[in-house]
């Protein structure tokens, strides 16, 4: 698996904050989550589908913006990073109203790769 480090930027105006919360499901959080399984889904079709899940470095509440909001995500994917973030928008702007994509709200412009493996700080 490899670690990548994302930048997003959002109007939170339609969302229930950053994080999962109980009994609401359009979270940025869970959006995110749900596009990344996708992208993975649709690289590796024979492949059991796998939980995604995206770790913010902060959270707002419902209804509130963010510019640059870090988080990362461990992903198995053959992607590039450049090729990743293209995903993210292609999707974003393809599908901007459907339940399970990404909305013109929500856009992911920066991705980095960090590392390979679940260690952020690994042996040399």
């Amino acid at each position: 698996m490899k670690n990548y480090k994302m930048i997003v930027s959002y109007d939170g105006t339609r969302y229930s904050g950053w994080e999962h919360q109980p009994g609401k499901d359009l979270t940025i959080q869970g959006k995110l989550e749900s596009v990344l399984e996708a992208m993975e889904t649709g690289e590796h079709p024979d492949a059991q589908p796998r939980r995604i899940t995206v770790i913010g470095a902060g959270r707002t509440d419902a209804g509130v913006h963010a510019r640059a909001m870090t988080c990362n995500a461990l992903l198995e994917t053959d992607k590039t990073e450049e090729e990743i973030q293209a995903y993210l928008d292609h999707i974003r702007l393809l599908h901007a109203d459907a339940a399970a994509k990404l909305g013109k709200a929500l856009r992911v412009p920066w991705v980095w790769l960090m590392g390979v493996g679940d260690d952020a700080f690994p042996q040399q």
